[in-house]
């Protein structure tokens, strides 16, 4: 009697009505089951602080910048948080790397095509106007109480070209957007969320975690251990890095490793902060290298007179270093995560290589043409 009571509402064929009942449940149980956020270490409480910004029982639609420097785990707390709530929303999209899918050939066309086949649920949507599209796909879209979690976003222009208002979604919406650019999320976000590192006791857990699979150091480890940890400074994806990297070696060959490790950064948490030294323009980086060298914990008004000095526009070159969290300031000093200090070394020691082959290069063909000459 039931199937027969909805297919009199409905008007629909059975087996059809049947199917989507059964999508709809099976959408539900899965958005349930990726709720669980067992061995996420801190997570929860980090959690629980992102909720409140949401203030999910709002009816209005809000966005939310969680901003943090690379590997500080933006996306695990975003994607977290995403599966958490999903449920209660009619429609939830993740977009994954905007930044590095917006360089790809056709970048933008096809992300927002993503966005709005996921969010409108429409496969092969396509859209071929420079903005969202049609009146009819905006219609559909404002009457839709919708989650999206836009990941990785360095630019204003990123978060416009697929969410063009608050209001472009049906009531109680949520976006959530990721960025290591603070100036990006103001002009976009009505609040921020700054993901803090690790506390001393999450970090030992997670490292442990990652190199003995289990939530404690065992004793005749512990000394080594707490110099990885505090080598990672409280960054998660640098204690997963170092606890792989661990794994599995004898106790013996552990120092010699954390020895290299301190001489040369490995290359994936390198990698993983270097995107944010890569995207500042000369000046900037010239900044960042010299207070990496030469000005760490130096009281900030002297580092300002000496780089005023050299013609640098310090006051914006450190306000835009801290934006992209490159670097912090306390009790008047500037600061600088470790792994930022070294990944600074590496890149002025490849620098000087490069200097140094050139040289050498232009040293032997002059000395070939004076031969040639002579």
């Amino acid at each position: 009697m039931f199937y027969l009571r909805l297919i009199l509402v409905f008007g629909r064929p059975e087996s059809k009505l049947v199917s989507e009942i059964v999508q709809f449940i099976l959408k539900k149980l899965n958005h349930t089951s990726l709720g669980d956020s067992k061995g996420l270490v801190g997570i929860d409480s980090r959690i629980e602080r992102l909720k409140t910004l949401l203030c999910i029982r709002s009816s209005e639609a809000r966005i939310i910048g969680i901003w943090g420097m690379g590997g500080i785990g933006k996306t695990t707390i975003a994607e977290a948080v995403f599966n958490s709530i999903s449920s209660q929303y009619e429609s939830c999209c993740f977009i994954t790397n905007v930044r590095e899918k917006l360089e790809e050939c056709g970048g933008l066309i096809l992300l927002r095509e993503e966005f709005l086949s996921r969010v409108l649920e429409q496969e092969n949507l396509r859209i071929d106007t420079p903005r969202m599209g049609s009146t009819l796909i905006k219609e559909r879209i404002r009457h839709k109480k919708v989650l999206t979690v836009l990941d990785d976003v360095n630019d204003v222009e990123q978060v416009e070209c697929l969410i063009e208002r608050h209001d472009m979604f049906g009531p109680a919406s949520r976006i959530l957007v990721t960025s290591r650019d603070r100036q990006v999320l103001k002009n976009v976000a009505d609040e921020i969320y700054e993901v803090e590192e690790l506390n001393c006791s999450e970090a030992r857990q997670l490292f442990s975690l990652s190199v003995f699979k289990g939530n404690h150091i065992p004793k005749y480890y512990m000394g080594l251990s707490i110099r990885a940890v505090n080598y990672a400074k409280g960054n998660p994806l640098a204690l997963k890095v170092l606890g792989s990297f661990l794994f599995d070696l004898r106790k013996e060959d552990w120092e010699n490793a954390l020895n290299k490790l301190e001489r040369n950064p490995q290359l994936k948490i390198y990698n993983m902060l270097k995107v944010s030294f890569d995207a500042l323009g000369d000046e900037e980086k010239n900044i960042f290298l010299d207070i990496a060298g030469f000005f760490k914990g130096k009281q900030i008004d002297y580092v300002k007179r000496i780089l005023d000095g050299c013609g640098f526009s310090i006051n914006i070159g450190v306000f835009f270093l801290a934006e992209r969290c490159l670097i912090t300031s306390s009790n008047g000093k500037i600061e600088m995560h470790d792994l930022l200090q070294e990944m600074a070394f590496k890149i002025v020691r490849q620098e000087s290589i490069k200097e140094r082959d050139v040289n050498q290069v232009l040293t032997k063909n002059l000395v070939s043409v004076m031969y040639v000459n002579a």
